[in-house]
C-alpha cells in the first residue's frame, strides 16, 4: 500500500479521541482464527463493564521480541475500567498485554499503522462510534 494510503487512513483516525494504546499478545498455540474470537470477547467484556459500546482499531501483526502473533489496538471511550483491569482481564483470556495512555507522539497512528506500509495483506479492523469523534473548538464568529 502506498504512504498516501497510509496518511488517509491516518487523518481518519485521527478524528477519534483515543486514550488507549493497547499491545495484546498471544501466548504460543493460539491461531489467527481463535485470536479474533478472543480478541472480541475482550472487548465484549470491556464495553460490558462499561455499560456502553466503545470505539476501536486493531492491526494484526507478527514479530516483535518472541515473533509472536499480536495486535496494536487503540481504544476511546473507556471511563469506568481501569487499564489494568483490562490487561489482567487480557492475560486471563490470552496472553500479555501493555495498555497505557494514547500518546500520539510516542505510539501514534503512523506506528500502529507501519504494517500497512511492508504488506500488502494488513489486517485491519475497527469498531468506530461517532460518539467517540473529537469535539471540535468552534472560532468565534465575527461580531
Amino acid at each position: 500500500m502506498s504512504m498516501a494510503t497510509k496518511h488517509e487512513f491516518v487523518l481518519w483516525l485521527r478524528r477519534y479521541d483515543w486514550q488507549w494504546f493497547c499491545t495484546l499478545t498471544f501466548r504460543a498455540g493460539i491461531r489467527r482464527k481463535a485470536s479474533d474470537q478472543l480478541f472480541r470477547h475482550w472487548i465484549a467484556a470491556l464495553e460490558a463493564y462499561e455499560g456502553k459500546s466503545l470505539s476501536w482499531v486493531r492491526m494484526v501483526e507478527f514479530g516483535g521480541e518472541f515473533g509472536k502473533l499480536h495486535f496494536h489496538v487503540l481504544i476511546a471511550g473507556p471511563q469506568r475500567i481501569s487499564t489494568q483491569k483490562a490487561v489482567d482481564l487480557w492475560i486471563k483470556l490470552a496472553g500479555s498485554a501493555v495498555i497505557g495512555p494514547y500518546d500520539p507522539e510516542r505510539r501514534g497512528l503512523e506506528y500502529m499503522l507501519k504494517s500497512i506500509e511492508d504488506d500488502p495483506d494488513y489486517d485491519f479492523d475497527a469498531a468506530l462510534l461517532g460518539e467517540h469523534l473529537r469535539r471540535r473548538t468552534r472560532r468565534p464568529q465575527p461580531r
